[in-house]
């Protein structure tokens, strides 16, 4: 992948012969339409294999929304599914709903996930190799990860596979979706809903 091959590259090059193939690795890892793409690819997965462990909870009174979150500096998506406050779920003998899915956890045998993971790699290497200020590139590769993952699930191929999950719930509807499921930085960087930020844009 084009991100090992720029580790690679530090091994054998010279810092400013690297430095030459920084604007199209730039252009590479931070298109939102690639990063689109492959949040798409990777959400299916993932909600496709967890999809009777998700209605488990999803149905249960006590649910009260799930979030998804990028933590890029470690490769990985997360997925957690929250109880309302003073409630507790009956828990599902295989899955904690806390957190609930992990994206290395499938990551073996997916390429999609695997090239999702990929991207990350490479921003951590194009940080490593940008002199900005550091709190600015965080900033930027957040709203980034973030943006383009609310994007995807709001996507006519992804939006069904969630509203499908909630469907036998009657607290649930349509006009709830961004209450329901939430894309945030867990961090804390960025305090936003960023599917209520894209929503805005629309």
């Amino acid at each position: 992948m084009i991100a090992r091959a720029v580790v690679l590259t530090t091994n054998i090059c010279s810092e400013l012969e690297l430095k030459a193939h920084v604007p199209f690795a730039w252009r590479f890892f931070t298109n939102k339409k690639r990063l689109i793409k492959y949040y798409k690819s990777a959400l299916k997965t993932l909600l496709t294999s967890r999809k009777d462990e998700l209605k488990f909870y999803a149905h249960q009174k006590s649910f009260s929304h799930m979030t998804l979150s990028v933590a890029f500096w470690h490769y990985d998506l997360h997925c957690n599914v929250w109880s309302k406050e003073g409630m507790d779920f009956e828990r599902h003998p295989n899955c904690s709903p806390n957190p609930f899915i992990i994206l290395s956890d499938f990551e073996v045998g997916n390429s999609n996930i695997s090239r999702l993971r990929d991207i990350f790699e490479g921003w951590e290497v194009l940080g490593s190799l940008d002199e900005s200020d550091d709190d600015d590139k965080t900033e930027f590769f957040i709203n980034l990860a973030h943006e383009a993952l609310a994007v995807a699930i709001q996507s006519r191929t992804i939006k069904p596979l969630f509203l499908e999950i909630f469907a036998e719930n009657s607290n649930i509807d349509d006009a709830l979706f961004n209450e329901r499921v939430r894309v945030r930085d867990e961090e804390g960087h960025v305090d936003i809903n960023f599917l209520d930020l894209i929503q805005q844009r629309s």
